[in-house]
């Protein structure tokens, strides 16, 4: 089976082989790693601890996949299960990172189960 060529990079004129990057442009990592920003294996053991299989979202009932902070840890938000919140991946990634992007969070459920978020839609008018 032929090879594809090498290619020549635009940066530094070097040959670099077909599908790799040039030494000359790293990829850049800027990312802090899951551990350094607090979700090493106390996380992952409190995350299997309060997300037993088959948790619903609290904002719209699908399976969780994401147990999130109410209050994010980055403002200063705990571990503490009563700051925890199972969500499914949408409303994590969608809905939830909107909300703190405008300075809101999500504040979590009463002991029935009820969402405290005014906004959300099971206290909409009609709403079961």
């Amino acid at each position: 089976m032929p090879t594809r060529p090498p290619r020549i990079c635009p940066h530094c004129r070097r040959p670099v082989p077909a599908g790799q990057r040039c030494a000359c442009r790293p990829k850049p990592d800027t990312r802090v790693s899951a551990y350094r920003r607090g979700y090493g294996t106390d996380w992952r053991k409190l995350r299997v601890e309060l997300m037993p299989s088959g948790t619903r979202c609290v904002r719209c009932g699908a399976l969780a996949e994401h147990l999130d902070h109410i209050k994010p840890k980055r403002l200063g938000g705990s571990d503490d299960p009563s700051n925890l919140q199972p969500l499914c991946a949408h409303c994590h990634n969608s809905t939830k990172q909107a909300e703190e992007k405008r300075g809101g969070w999500v504040r979590g459920v009463d002991a029935q189960g009820q969402p405290l978020d005014p906004d959300h839609p099971w206290n909409r008018e009609g709403a079961r």
